[in-house]
């Protein structure tokens, strides 16, 4: 059983990921638990310091924070969207004049970290370790 809006530590070979479960919304309670809910996972390190991304939470928007230094993650793509330490300013224009590193959205900055994609299929978490977002959603589901 995968907690709910929890970070749970799962090793496969030998590699560590951050992995939750989240309730979808709009779900129908009488569907089946992979219509309800959606997984995200992590490799289970913060770019920042190294620390634990299991050890830390999971924000009621579904990021992943660490518990060391509250970076947050979006658990989707990886992408850090807040670092505490960090002031924001802005220009007379809403543009972000310091803060995060600037990206065109494809690079990996490197305050990021690494999302793995996954799926919930037949009640069990799948993980695809080593392929990106669309190679894994090529790949045909799980055999029943």
């Amino acid at each position: 059983d995968l907690p709910v809006n929890r970070p749970t530590k799962v090793t496969v070979f030998d590699v560590d990921y951050a992995v939750t479960r989240l309730p979808i919304a709009g779900a129908a309670k009488n569907s089946t638990i992979d219509d309800q809910y959606e997984v995200l996972a992590m490799l289970d390190v913060c770019p920042h310091k190294s620390a634990s991304l299991s050890e830390g939470r999971v924000t009621s928007t579904g990021e992943f924070q660490c518990g060391y230094h509250g970076w947050r993650f979006d658990g989707k793509s990886g992408k850090c969207t807040q670092i505490p330490q960090v002031i924001e300013s802005f220009d007379d224009k809403g543009n972000a004049l310091s803060g995060l590193s600037k990206s065109d959205g494809s690079a990996k900055r490197r305050e990021d970290g690494t999302a793995v994609p996954a799926m919930i299929s037949q009640g069990m978490v799948w993980l695809f370790p080593y392929g990106g977002l669309e190679r894994a959603l090529q790949a045909p589901p799980p055999p029943r």
